[in-house]
């Protein structure tokens, strides 16, 4: 992965704070998720939409984060409709934030 850096502002600085937060978390992760998967793929449980879904929580929680909590922005930068983060929260069972 080449990386390059260079000044942003507003929502372009969150996206870049958001990916970079992801690249990292995926770089130093690589090898020890690598072993888990295989445990993982190997276990009679598994269960690909699990495993899917879990990841897709992460991605919404970093994205919520990342948005202070604003599901307008969080879905911006997810690159969905707001409605539709609304229908994946509740599919997933997670709870939108609570405005202040």
């Amino acid at each position: 992965i080449q990386r390059w850096v260079r000044p942003c502002s507003g929502s372009h600085r969150i996206a870049h704070q958001l990916c970079a937060a992801v690249v990292w978390t995926f770089e130093e992760d690589v090898h020890c998720q690598a072993h888990a998967v295989a445990a993982r793929l190997a276990s009679p449980g598994f269960r690909l939409e699990a495993e899917v879904a879990t990841f897709e929580r992460h991605l919404i929680t970093a994205a919520l984060n990342a948005a202070h909590g604003n599901l307008s922005r969080a879905a911006r930068l997810l690159g969905v409709n707001r409605t539709t983060l609304y229908s994946k929260l509740a599919r997933l069972g997670m709870h939108p934030p609570v405005e202040p």
